[in-house]
């Protein structure tokens, strides 16, 4: 079983070794456990489960999950799942999930959540999502939605969807679509654009203005 270096992210989102001596590794289709601030590693197909502000990592289709302030990682096929301020990864065919103000980092053709004023990126073909004020970015061919303030980028032929003043980006055969509040109409309206049509260009962030796409000023 190979052994993994325990990070913890401090209250200023620094990430530090961990300075506890708890540790819990298994083998393969096993199962580890760790307390407070510990260390858990699991093998291929395990399952590592770390405290608050404990690193869990597990093998290929294995399961992580780490807690407030940790730190959670998955092989390939896998599924991360970190708490709040908490970041996780997850490999090829990957879930990553972070909590609010959490990182949350997929592989090719995976899915990635994040909390609130959070962060999600997906590899190619992948889907991010990021909640309120939170950042949403994918690859080629990829879907990203942001929340109302939120930002969504994609890359070519990818579909940028954005909330309300939110703001969205996509490459070459791209996709944009952003919602806004019609204060007259009292209701809530989507405008969309396809890059390359109708002066949508391509790599250009673009907002709602009037009911109308606009390239972000500035």
């Amino acid at each position: 079983m190979s052994q993994f270096a325990s990070f913890v992210l401090t209250k200023d989102n620094e990430f530090r070794l961990s300075e506890m001596d708890s540790r819990a590794t298994v083998g393969d289709n096993g199962v580890a456990t760790a307390g407070y601030e510990g260390k858990a590693s699991a093998g291929n197909e395990g399952e590592a489960t770390a405290g608050e502000y404990g690193a869990a990592t597990a093998g290929d289709c294995g399961k992580a999950i780490a807690g407030s302030h940790g730190v959670a990682t998955a092989g390939h096929e896998g599924k991360a799942s970190a708490g709040n301020y908490g970041k996780a990864t997850a490999g090829y065919k990957g879930e990553a999930t972070a909590g609010n103000y959490g990182v949350s980092t997929a592989g090719n053709y995976g899915v990635t959540t994040a909390g609130d004023r959070g962060a999600a990126s997906a590899g190619y073909k992948g889907k991010a999502t990021a909640g309120y004020e939170g950042e949403a970015t994918v690859g080629d061919n990829g879907v990203a939605i942001a929340g109302d303030n939120g930002k969504a980028i994609a890359g070519d032929n990818g579909k940028a969807i954005a909330g309300n003043h939110g703001t969205a980006t996509a490459g070459i055969g791209g996709l944009i679509q952003i919602s806004y509040w019609d204060i007259r109409a009292n209701r809530k309206r989507v405008v969309a654009g396809c890059v390359g049509e109708d002066g949508i260009e391509p790599g250009v962030t673009y907002c709602v203005e009037n009911g109308k796409l606009r390239p972000l000023a500035g």
